[in-house]
């Protein structure tokens, strides 16, 4: 008798144990602490290029907002594969942590260190990236590809006009960057630069660069120029590269 009722007893606390531990996972399917996360480097300087991994992550075009320590917006993953993420750190990032979110599911990188500043104007300095700047990476293109720009540039009086435009669909966006050559071996001073929007119906909108980093990977006048700026996440965005024909 008493080992038929100690057998009822236990089988009705197992099926409330149960029933407790399914209805967990159900309301929180997506634990931070259930998901184990890897970055690659674990640190970097504006515009490193960063290799997320450890999870299953969900392959379709546009599916991740990342959105790192002290900037307000996010921005896309530059690539995505079912296990491995590619993005970069952007303009304004702080050390701290890095979240990614899809429709469905929320990842946590804790504790990235960011080993550069932003200042509140425009500096120009040279590449420090872990990656190399060419043609086909200043070649913007859009997922699926609609658009692509290629980059042309003017020498007037040793004032370096760079600017590029692409029209992904119902608008066109316009890129200009005017920078004064100093001379062989010397970087280029920032004189202007800004992001031009037009739509089809006549409206535009204009981004001044006013705060960034530009990055100078190549600085020869008389055969190749290349570098990438970063600013406000959405606006003055992109490498270029252009090599002067002979």
């Amino acid at each position: 008798m008493f080992r038929k009722y100690f057998l009822s007893i236990l089988f009705i606390f197992l099926v409330f144990l149960s029933t407790i531990l399914i209805q967990n996972c159900e309301s929180n399917p997506q634990s931070f602490e259930s998901k184990s996360l890897s970055v690659v480097p674990s640190s970097g300087v504006i515009g490193t290029k960063l290799k997320i991994f450890g999870v299953p992550f969900d392959t379709s075009a546009y599916a991740w907002r990342i959105t790192f320590s002290n900037v307000g917006d996010f921005i896309w993953a530059d690539s995505n594969s079912v296990d491995t993420i590619y993005t970069y750190v952007p303009f304004g990032a702080q050390s701290g942590d890095i979240k990614l979110n899809s429709s469905d599911d929320s990842l946590l990188i804790k504790d990235f260190l960011v080993t550069e500043e932003c200042a509140d104007n425009v500096n120009i300095s040279w590449s420090n990236l872990n990656y190399k700047i060419d043609k086909k990476a200043s070649i913007f293109t859009i997922m699926p590809v609609i658009s692509e720009f290629i980059w042309s540039v003017e020498n007037i009086q040793d004032t370096i006009k760079i600017s590029a435009g692409y029209y992904p669909g119902d608008f066109c966006i316009y890129y200009h960057l005017h920078l004064l050559d100093k001379g062989v071996n010397q970087l280029p001073q920032f004189l202007s630069g800004y992001a031009l929007e037009e739509t089809d119906y006549g409206a535009e909108r204009i981004f001044d660069l006013d705060k960034g980093i530009i990055k100078i990977q190549d600085w020869h006048v008389d055969s190749l120029i290349s570098g990438r700026v970063f600013s406000t996440p959405w606006n003055n965005n992109y490498s270029f590269w252009y090599k002067f024909d002979k």
